[in-house]
């Protein structure tokens, strides 16, 4: 995918992924597997069509894969499953509400900068349904989804300050 489409510099990885996370299948090294089950994600930018990469899958599946698979047992297929779909939150929408949220929390975070993360939230869920959102946090991606995550005390006192002056800002 990286080839075939357009790029995003602002992300640390610029372009829609695919990888397979989980492969299962079998229960003995000598026993032919009954089943097997591959999970596996996208990860698309802002503007790629997931339902077109998706469909390219199947396609190839069911063009390619399926033929050799039954050529070895008739009954042999290939079943998808969708089991989650986590849009991304597209930095590229202006709304006035999207640039007044933004602007509140870079003046609550004493902060100017804003970036694109490579990760999956449900902002981009609020997103679609219309309700301006952004990504802060205490923390970083760097330290998250490991066996010893964690967040420093520096980053959650800065958290407790953003967050008083949020509350302070909404009192007004």
């Amino acid at each position: 995918m990286r080839d075939c489409e357009t790029r995003d510099n602002g992300f640390d990885v610029p372009f829609t992924t695919l990888q397979t996370g989980v492969i299962r299948g079998g229960t003995a090294a000598n026993i032919v597997p009954r089943d097997c089950e591959v999970h596996f994600e996208f990860r698309y930018l802002p503007g790629a069509d997931p339902e077109a990469l998706e469909r390219e899958i199947k396609s190839y599946a069911e063009r390619v894969l399926e033929p050799e698979m039954r050529a070895v047992d008739p009954a042999a297929y290939i079943a998808f499953e969708t089991r989650a779909e986590i849009p991304g939150l597209d930095p590229s929408v202006e709304r006035a509400e999207q640039d007044r949220v933004t602007a509140l929390a870079q003046a609550l975070a004493r902060n100017a900068s804003i970036a694109k993360v490579a990760y999956a939230t449900e902002a981009g869920l609020f997103q679609r349904a219309g309700i301006p959102s952004i990504i802060c946090g205490p923390g970083s991606i760097g330290e998250a989804h490991k066996p010893n995550e964690f967040v420093t005390l520096e980053q959650v006192a800065l958290c407790e300050s953003f967050m008083a002056r949020l509350v302070d800002e909404l009192a007004r």
